[in-house]
């Protein structure tokens, strides 16, 4: 069925609920890694880290929406992991009303991270919401825009590597970077490969509207090896993530990831994306299901 202009799946299209999978593992990695050998996950922190999960990936997405609008029509072409939504250079809704909704997400993420605060008796939520305001604006909105211009990789890295992770982490009661800061280390890593990976399948429109990310700057064949090679790195430090896990476990996941980022060269550009994204994806969920189990010293 067809989204029509202004219709609820319009709004469900420009919310891009897979675009999660960049949110909530990152959140529920940092809540098991930071956390002591063996903590059980407490249910209603969890909650809490998720619910500001899902008003930072609204801001995210209408935010990059609303910025990109010009970039987008020029683009053109959209994939299941790239591109935006497509709501504004297709007519379903105005730049104008995503503005408005991003603005309307970044004020209720901010009111969610001071009511957090007051109730934790700490502003680190409140901080974690501001560098999330933060980072988003300096990623795709004017002046900086440092999509534009090769510097988003490094901005998402510190969102999904950093911010995310300590959200987690504050869910759990735990300041960071908690017990185990090596962890942020493979979660950077990361989160720097997802990037880079996502922006493989738009060079040639990213190129067209001006954007200077790695793809189009050094072309599809070395972007790709730079994302084999940081995922690579980041499976390695699979020991930081979680030191008290077992060498066998270790050794397991880093050379399962390894041979999927290097089979993943041979597929084209959309299908390299969502592979080595999953194997991301499937790197944090394996760091906090060994972090969960106790492990002795």
């Amino acid at each position: 069925m067809v989204a029509r202009p202004g219709s609820f799946r319009a709004w469900l299209r420009a919310l891009r609920p897979l675009a999660q999978l960049n949110v909530a593992p990152p959140i529920v990695a940092g809540a098991a890694l930071l956390s002591v050998p063996g903590h059980a996950l407490e249910p209603r922190g969890l909650a809490v880290a998720l619910g500001f999960g899902l008003l930072a990936h609204a801001f995210i997405v209408l935010a990059n929406d609303a910025g990109d609008a010009e970039a987008d029509a020029v683009a053109g072409r959209r994939t299941l992991v790239s591109g935006g939504s497509g709501v504004i250079p297709e007519g379903l809704l105005s730049r104008g009303a995503v503005a408005r909704a991003a603005a309307l997400a970044a004020v209720l993420l901010a009111g969610y991270g001071a009511a957090w605060s007051v109730a934790a008796g700490s502003v680190l939520p409140l901080v974690c919401a501001g560098a999330t305001l933060v980072l988003v604006w300096a990623y795709g909105l004017p002046p900086l825009r440092r999509a534009y211009a090769d510097g988003g990789a490094y901005l998402q890295a510190a969102g999904v590597g950093v911010v995310l992770p300590a959200v987690g982490a504050l869910g759990q009661g735990i300041v960071p970077p908690g017990s185990n800061p090596a962890a942020f280390v493979p979660l950077v890593l990361l989160g720097w490969a997802g990037n880079v990976a996502t922006a493989i399948p738009d060079r040639a429109g990213d190129g067209a509207a001006g954007k200077r990310t790695l793809p189009v700057r050094l072309g599809e064949a070395v972007a790709r090896r730079r994302v084999v090679e940081v995922g690579i790195l980041a499976a390695l430090c699979s020991p930081l993530a979680v030191p008290r896990a077992p060498t066998f476990a270790h050794a397991v996941l880093e050379l399962s990831a390894a041979g999927v980022y290097l089979a993943a060269q041979r597929l084209p550009p959309v299908g390299f994306a969502v592979a080595t994204g999953a194997v991301g994806v499937g790197l944090e969920l394996a760091w906090t299901a060994l972090a969960l189990g106790a492990f002795p010293p």
